[in-house]
């Protein structure tokens, strides 16, 4: 075999192993993501009209955070509620699923509707399940009239629903630094 022979063997090896991973993520998304869209829809439509439409002060304190924060975070919620992988499948393998999911999710839908996953489905604490049941809990008032310092405390409690209200010191530094730096964003 001459070289040019060789070279034209190797280059389409090579193509075919780079070829592959990316033919396995479309196979992926074709048969096991796009089959449980209509589920995600589903969870679309049970966020309330505010979670749907938040105020532009819980947005605000939102974006202090990073969009690939609130699509991992929207990613945990729809795998925990598709039981999307087995929750008995390895650890690395569940990792590696939702990193495929994330993935998929930030590709097929807007930030809009990544946000609305956050706001409609996060644990709140004490049952609560929602940014909406939170703000009549938490802050007495409908979301869409919280203040950036009670978007701030909405935002705080979603990190650690279960720590917060048991620190309430914890739970508001760190309130007051979200608000800080939202009220710092143009």
């Amino acid at each position: 075999m001459g070289m040019k022979r060789w070279a034209k063997f190797l280059i389409g090896c090579v193509a075919v192993v780079a070829a592959a991973p990316l033919i396995a993520f479309g196979a992926y998304d074709v048969f096991v993501f796009q089959p449980r869209m209509p589920e995600i829809r589903d969870m679309l439509q049970q966020a309330t009209p505010d979670e749907r439409s938040p105020p532009a002060t819980l947005l605000k304190v939102l974006r202090t955070q990073s969009h690939a924060n609130r699509c991992g975070w929207a990613t945990r919620l729809v795998t925990m509620k598709l039981r999307v992988p087995d929750p008995k499948t390895p650890q690395t393998r569940r990792q590696f699923v939702e990193l495929l999911w994330q993935t998929l999710i930030s590709l097929h839908l807007s930030e809009a509707e990544i946000t609305t996953l956050v706001l409609g489905h996060a644990h709140m604490g004490e049952g609560i399940t929602g940014f909406s049941r939170a703000a009549q809990k938490v802050a007495g008032v409908p979301l869409s009239e919280v203040s950036i310092d009670e978007a701030a405390r909405l935002v705080a409690l979603s990190r650690s629903p279960l720590y917060m209200p048991k620190s309430p010191q914890r739970w508001s530094r760190l309130a007051g630094e979200l608000a800080q730096r939202a009220r710092a964003m143009p």
